[in-house]
């Protein structure tokens, strides 16, 4: 596959990070490779430090595989993108994903297709919460709705007719980038987990390069939805990182009250905990 702005397939990389989930790493493997991506050019970057990734090493045969120590999402992919750059020279682009997603065929190609537009920086499919009939959409792309810049996902996808939609940004679970970018811009590994996608892509975007969706892709990831910790945590970091001021403390009272009245509805006293444990860390945060 070729296109205008001289991307191909050939030239494209990609990080899995991995984190204690081998079974569903596996099938998240074969699927990738089945949808054209080299295995030579796929890195399983793995956080686990547990030595589990070893009861399937010989099921993933010819894919590469980088041990790291566990400081996260973020810091797993920037390593990943290193060793691709230094290991495998003349990338074009790198495809990111989490250990559980499930990608079609036919989707990596229309997303190296998509990155070829001139000014997209990032594009990913449209994420299904499941593969059986009746399953719902997961994330179309995703908003930061509101002066608080609060990150919702869309449930459904914008301008469905056309193949391509601008978006604010992405979920991490699967993200096609140009290599340049990746490695120029990088997760901040502060987050650890959850908002470090959201982050990226907003400064990709303040940079004047546009997160895009594509309408005719699928891919299918599972969630639970983001932990009432890092939720708060981060929800802080982010607001005093982009210095939204007024409108970012209206924006963290909103996550406030949104995970508040899950953890009471659930009546899951555990989750109440975790918000106050992440409200104090992210004020720590916010005080570096």
């Amino acid at each position: 596959m070729t296109d205008h702005d001289g991307m191909t397939q050939r030239d494209l990389g990609c990080v899995v990070v991995h984190h204690r989930s081998t079974d569903t790493l596996v099938r998240t493997v074969a699927s990738l490779v089945a949808a054209g991506v080299a295995p030579d050019h796929l890195l399983v970057v793995d956080n686990s430090e547990d030595g589990s990734i070893e009861t399937v090493r010989d099921q993933l045969a010819g894919v590469q595989l980088l041990l790291t120590a566990n400081d996260g999402y973020g810091a797993a992919v920037d390593a990943g993108v290193a060793w691709l750059s230094r290991e495998r020279v003349g990338l074009t682009s790198i495809l990111v994903a989490t250990h559980e997603v499930v990608v079609e065929p036919g989707t990596v190609a229309e997303l190296v297709r998509g990155l070829a537009e001139p000014g997209v920086a990032a594009i990913g499919p449209v994420l299904w919460e499941s593969e059986a009939p009746d399953a719902r959409i997961w994330s179309a792309g995703g908003v930061l709705a509101g002066r608080g810049l609060v990150a919702r996902h869309r449930r459904a996808p914008d301008r469905p007719e056309e193949p391509f939609a601008t978006v604010d940004w992405l979920d991490g679970s699967l993200v096609l980038y140009r290599r340049a970018l990746l490695e120029s811009f990088g997760f901040d590994p502060t987050y650890v987990l959850y908002l470090e996608e959201v982050d990226l892509h907003l400064r990709l975007r303040q940079a004047g390069w546009q997160i895009r969706v594509s309408n005719r892709s699928r891919a299918v990831q599972t969630t639970q939805g983001m932990p009432a910790y890092w939720a708060m945590r981060n929800r802080l970091y982010f607001s005093r990182k982009f210095a939204l001021g007024a409108a970012g403390w209206i924006g963290t009272a909103r996550v406030l009250l949104q995970v508040g009245r899950r953890a009471v509805r659930t009546r899951n006293t555990a989750g109440l905990w975790d918000v106050r444990r992440g409200l104090s860390d992210g004020f720590r945060l916010t005080r570096r």
